[in-house]
């Protein structure tokens, strides 16, 4: 493909700006982090979903449009701006529809009037406008004919001025038909994702006779799982699940979120009772449902929550978190709708593993870990996690574990186990954090594809921050330096050393590359809400950079602690995600320097020698989980080399077999290497199962996580 025709396939989608009211503007949510101005705005995101995501999609069937967003090529493009940021936007792409309100619909439309731009449509949800359409009247019809207008305006503009009069051939709009769903709307945040989606494709749900408000998690789990197979009915029959690339996501699993710094004890102790009863209703919360009765206290129980009710604050602080779970449901659907997949979306419990996150946390800082107990820790963890999923959800997990699973939440569900091996490594696994939560709202309501040719990819910046003396500052450029000269494609690398916040500005801004890295040291202190990077004699949370600083769309971080393990609202990565960038590779714990610089070089390897070569085209998120696979098998057989010795050979034979097996997609890859293991050493397949649950389960390798949106990030050929 020409980087024209790469680019065609961006500018084809319709951006749809929705315009916030000042009202609320800089003030943020107590729990999450959400810009209070865009709760109004919530039901309007929604409804943006029953819209065409590309001009595209006018002329395809339905059935066309859902296989071509199952591959990521078609997303929702959503942004929120500020009214007061309004007189500065001149752009947009090439069809942009500005959403107003009662409130903004003055000042949209006479911005549009004065900058006279053609390819701008202006809705509105203001009831009592005349002049602007609205938006819930607006349909795929209109928006097929608006869009032809403003192309024959733009033909019969560039006809008058040129010598030979210009035709335009246009494509027959393509009619949805409106189609039952096999399934009744629960009317609940819980499944209103996956129902987005289906609405998304004109399917229309009946209202449930008894709404989801039962006490029981079983029945939120059955409403759920219910909803994503009507969904995957639906792919099904539109033939999406055949032609899905492989590490595309198939299923959204989400994990709701609150600022970990916050407890009850927090606030202050003249609260009343009710209002100390809010705030553990909201941040203790475990099961789908806050509020709770049962047990021996039933009538006590009922009494505190009739004081609760009548309270005026804790009832405006139950307010605020009900307006935060629904803006984060509105990302959820956004992202089910753009992909066509279903989102299961687990209780809060599933959160509730912080303290032994922690302790895993602070192991991996010590010295001299115990390596066995290390690995038991973080066995417990993946079967803590594993013990809060619902059976149901934890079925539907396991039936797409050699697929493409999107996490969506802040907990590290990569580390639940899949027959053992953890999440992360048996699926083509990202995530997305949802702290804080305008971080979600800009990357979970934008999705539109990049599409990369390979030499895009050789073109690499190295931000290194390391002081002259340091004793790592050459082994990352000299690793790469090595895999450079012994590869067939070459790396044109640009290494720019950085003492001060100035210059890692300016290293960033001067670099027209796709792909960077950061070398250099990070810290995350348990009691900071805030990780940071070390330039100089300076400790920098790049979030005081943002507005300022121009970030590629893939970086990686080869610093200690960029997203730490524990969980909070503001690391290095996120900031970086904040910033522009699409896919980052962050760091849970602190990384060995060595090590790192030769997991970073050996990805420079797969860009020179592996994807160069690709003949068709490949997810970014492929290429990150196969290489992170690969490297888990070379932490697994080093410790299994030292432990019984079974020589170069077999090492060699062993990792080029795992290595043709990751990158030909077979399940049971990491099987194979156990299988292969037990030859070499003549030891019964459980023992060197165990062997590697003991001594290298929690290996380097998992010292890293896939943060933000790869899904829509291809590697094509030419």
């Amino acid at each position: 493909m020409s980087r024209a025709e790469l680019d065609a396939v961006v500018t084809e989608h319709i951006l749809y700006l929705v315009v916030l009211p000042r009202k609320g503007s800089g003030e943020f949510s107590p729990f999450q982090g959400f810009s209070i101005n865009t709760f109004p705005v919530i039901n309007t995101i929604q409804y943006i979903c029953t819209l065409p995501t590309t001009i595209g999609e006018l002329f395809r069937t339905r059935d066309e449009a859902l296989r071509w967003r199952s591959i990521g090529l078609a997303g929702y493009a959503i942004a929120l701006i500020e009214l007061d940021s309004l007189p500065k936007f001149d752009g947009g792409l090439p069809l942009t529809c500005f959403v107003s309100d009662r409130d903004t619909r003055e000042e949209v439309e006479r911005h549009i009037v004065e900058t006279g731009w053609r390819g701008w449509l202006h809705l509105t949800t203001d009831e009592q406008s005349s002049s602007v359409p609205k938006l819930w009247d607006f349909s795929r019809a209109e928006m097929f004919a608006w869009s032809r207008r403003v192309a024959e305006a733009a033909m019969a503009e560039k006809s008058a001025s040129a010598s030979t009069p210009t035709t335009l051939s246009w494509r027959a709009f393509v009619k949805w038909p409106e189609e039952t769903a096999r399934i009744e709307t629960r009317s609940h945040n819980i499944t209103l994702p996956t129902e987005t989606a289906l609405r998304s494709f004109t399917f229309v749900l009946a209202k449930a006779n008894k709404p989801l408000a039962g006490n029981s998690d079983d029945e939120f789990a059955l409403a759920l799982s219910t909803a994503a197979d009507e969904l995957w009915r639906v792919r099904h029959d539109a033939e999406a699940d055949h032609h899905v690339i492989p590490g595309s996501p198939v299923l959204i699993v989400a994990t709701p979120s609150i600022y970990r710094h916050l407890s009850p004890n927090q606030f202050s102790r003249k609260a009343t009772p009710p209002i100390k009863r809010a705030l553990r209703n909201i941040l203790r919360q475990r099961q789908y449902t806050a509020v709770r009765i049962e047990g021996d206290e039933v009538k006590q129980s009922k009494a505190e929550l009739k004081q609760m009710l009548e309270d005026r604050t804790a009832m405006a602080l139950i307010g605020v978190r009900a307006e935060e779970l629904a803006a984060y449901t509105a990302a959820l659907s956004v992202s089910a709708a753009s992909l066509g997949v279903p989102v299961l979306r687990c209780p809060p419990q599933v959160d509730r593993v912080r303290e032994l996150l922690i302790r895993l946390a602070g192991m991996s800082r010590s010295k001299l870990p115990n390596i066995e107990r290390r690995n038991r820790l973080a066995q417990n963890i993946g079967k803590s996690l594993r013990s809060t999923v619902p059976n149901l959800l934890l079925q539907r997990i396991e039936q797409h574990q050699h697929e493409g699973i999107k996490l969506i939440g802040d907990t590290p569900l990569e580390l639940m186990p899949i027959d053992d091996l953890p999440l992360g490594l048996r699926a083509t696994v990202s995530r997305m954090p949802t702290l804080p939560g305008n971080l979600l709202m800009r990357q979970g309501l934008l999705r539109t594809p990049l599409l990369l040719q390979a030499e895009e990819l050789s073109k690499v910046l190295i931000v290194r921050a390391f002081n002259r003396d340091d004793p790592l500052r050459n082994v990352l450029v000299n690793a790469i330096q090595f895999i450079n000269s012994n590869s067939q494609t070459k790396l044109e690398l640009l290494v720019v050393d950085v003492a001060n916040k100035e210059e890692f500005i300016a290293a960033f801004n001067n670099f027209d590359g796709h792909l960077a890295i950061f070398d250099g040291h990070g810290a995350h202190e348990r009691t900071d809400p805030q990780g940071t990077i070390r330039i100089g004699s300076i400790r920098l949370n790049p979030f005081e950079l943002y507005g300022r600083i121009h970030i590629p769309p893939i970086l990686f971080l080869s610093a200690c602690e960029t997203h730490t393990l524990e969980g909070i609202e503001s690391s290095v990565a996120s900031a970086f995600l904040m910033m522009g960038a699409r896919s980052i590779l962050g760091t849970v714990v602190p990384i060995d320097g060595l090590k790192a610089a030769i997991l970073i070089a050996r990805f420079m390897f797969r860009f020179t020698d592996f994807v160069p070569f690709l003949r068709t085209m490949f997810p970014w998120s492929q290429v990150v989980s196969g290489m992170l696979r690969m490297s888990y098998v070379t932490d697994v057989l080093m410790t299994m080399e030292k432990l019984f010795s079974f020589g170069e050979d077999a090492y060699k034979r062993i990792h080029t077999a795992a290595n043709i097996a990751i990158n030909d997609f077979r399940p049971g890859w990491f099987e194979e290497v156990l299988a292969s293991l037990s030859a070499a050493i003549s030891m019964p397949e459980a023992r060197v199962r165990d062997t590697w649950m003991r001594t290298c389960y929690f290996t380097d390798t998992l010292h890293y996580v896939h943060l933000g949106q790869p899904e829509h990030l291809f590697v094509v050929p030419r």
